[in-house]
């Protein structure tokens, strides 16, 4: 048995039959015809044949006779508009999403190699993993690379885990500081 539909499931198939429509009537035009108290709904159709849509009562108003006349076009315009919205959408997304893994990813890895060369932040690798004394920068580089087990600190950019364990050395280089071990 199938579950019921949600409302934005029936919003999303009630869509998809109004694209399907539109891309069926592509290229015709309504317009409207007067014939004394005759008021009519007529399609130019892209085969270039013209049909009779509908029959108008002349006691309809002019904004309703409007509304109907103009649907197509609403149709068009509607989905129109539709799909700039979503382009623009996944653009911002898109654009979001890059501008905070830049500005996540380079603010630790420009912060971690300024790091490096704090006389503060060599002797706090001093006391992690093996190798003795941290006197340069470099050495501090290849200390901090070989604690967190990466091979280069681009890494911090493009790995989780990489990441995630240079944020907790940095946590830990904090406390450090404040005098806790």
């Amino acid at each position: 048995m199938n579950a019921p539909l949600t409302d934005r499931d029936r919003q999303k198939a009630k869509l998809a039959r109004l694209t399907d429509i539109a891309d069926r009537l592509a290229g015709d035009v309504w317009h409207v015809d007067a014939d004394g108290d005759k008021i009519r709904l007529v399609t130019r159709r892209s085969t270039g044949e013209d049909a009779l849509l509908l029959t108008i009562n002349s006691d309809a108003l002019h904004d309703e006779i409007e509304i109907i006349a103009s649907a197509l076009d609403h149709l068009f315009l509607f989905l129109g508009l539709r799909s700039r919205a979503v382009e623009t959408v996944q653009e911002l997304r898109a654009e979001i999403e890059r501008l905070k893994r830049k500005t996540d990813s380079d603010d630790l890895t420009r912060t971690v190699s300024i790091m490096l060369s704090w006389r503060t932040f060599q002797r706090f690798l001093e006391t992690r993993g093996a190798g003795g004394l941290v006197r340069s920068k470099a050495e501090a580089d290849t200390r901090l690379k070989s604690v967190l087990n990466i091979s280069s600190k681009t890494l911090l950019n493009t790995d989780d885990r990489a990441r995630q364990a240079c944020l907790k050395l940095l946590s830990d280089y904090d406390i450090w500081k404040r005098g806790g071990r």
